[in-house]
């Protein structure tokens, strides 16, 4: 294997706060008529170094998706996996359940040493996050999982999150707030941008996975087990796509 990393380009999601049960929420348009995941298409830029897969369902209201992949350009540069479970809270905790469990991709990622979970409907491009940039910083911390970050609330329509840390730079806490939350007496204001990368020795652990079944609040119990970091793109970024009003914004 010449990678030891695979990223996931999270697709499966059925859209239902969208109300477009009929339509995979990340192939709603954006305000130039695109899908939304043609976004985290552009990150097959990094895939000399990095292996691709798309997360899908084989439900016939997926269907656009797969005819949108299959046509795309760069349709040798991934590959397109299943989700067979109904989805289970934070997507990347849903993954996680999907792999320890021995999911239907769990065969595909498992020859990997680690794994980039990319929302497929987040605006979020390849000039906004460098994956190679993001890959080293996880190996040089040795972390089990990293987590991306903007500084800043960067959104009124957004929940607010926020981000401890510990003296070592490790995260100690990550929560989340409603979209009034108050100024964070402790720790940092941050917007999360949904990308998550993880050893696959922590996604493939049981333990853990059962532990992320608490959904977002598993999160400050599952890096306690992890050793892991924030990595920080520039600051502004207001990309998360989480409400209808946003559709086509």
């Amino acid at each position: 294997m010449a990678n030891d990393t695979l990223a996931i380009i999270m697709a499966a999601g059925y859209g239902r706060r969208m109300g477009t049960i009929d339509v995979p929420k990340v192939m709603l348009p954006d305000r130039e008529g695109r899908p939304f995941i043609a976004d985290a298409l552009t990150f097959l830029r990094y895939d000399k170094g990095i292996d691709f897969a798309v997360l899908s369902r084989r439900e016939p209201s997926f269907g656009p998706l797969h005819d949108y992949l299959g046509s795309h350009p760069q349709r040798e540069g991934f590959s397109v996996v299943y989700q067979e479970r109904k989805p289970e809270g934070l997507h990347v905790l849903a993954l996680m359940n999907e792999y320890a469990r021995r999911g239907t991709f769990y065969g595909h990622a498992s020859r990997y040493l680690n794994v980039i979970a990319l929302p497929g409907d987040h605006k979020l491009t390849a000039d906004q996050l460098n994956l190679d940039d993001l890959a080293a910083a996880h190996k040089i911390n040795n972390s089990g999982l990293t987590m991306v970050f903007s500084r800043g609330w960067n959104s009124p329509k957004a929940h607010k999150d926020h981000l401890d840390l510990d003296k070592k730079g490790r995260i100690r806490r990550y929560w989340r707030e409603s979209r009034d939350a108050k100024e964070p007496k402790i720790g940092e204001k941050v917007t999360g941008t949904g990308v998550w990368m993880l050893s696959t020795q922590l996604v493939g652990s049981r333990k853990k996975a059962a532990i992320s079944a608490l959904g977002f609040w598993g999160v400050p119990f599952l890096s306690g087990y992890s050793n892991a970091f924030p990595y920080f793109i520039e600051p502004g970024w207001d990309g998360v796509r989480d409400t209808p009003d946003t559709i086509g914004k």
